[in-house]
């Protein structure tokens, strides 16, 4: 039995990943570019819908794009030098 959705869901799910990390994945991902096998995204896997899956080994993949948003801002925060001050910052 197939689910009907609205198009609008339908829709939102054809539109390409939202976060970079997913872009760059789905990009290694598709056609067939990882190790031979199929990929898609954004299926509806009992009432949750998966980031990737690939049906003929069972696996899905989901993309945490918090925790990398967090790494991405510590690493920053860790390049820049210490000791600096800025402008009229009495210490």
């Amino acid at each position: 039995m197939r689910t009907e959705y609205p198009i609008d869901t339908a829709r939102a799910f054809a539109a390409p990943p939202q976060h970079r990390a997913e872009w760059v994945l789905w990009l290694q991902l598709r056609d067939r570019r990882f190790g031979g096998f199929k990929f898609v995204r954004q299926q509806p896997i009992g009432r949750y819908y998966v980031d990737f899956v690939c049906r003929g080994q069972r696996l899905i993949v989901e993309v945490e794009v918090t925790a990398a948003s967090e790494w991405a801002a510590a690493a920053e925060t860790a390049a820049k030098p210490r000791g600096s001050r800025a402008a009229g910052e009495q210490g």
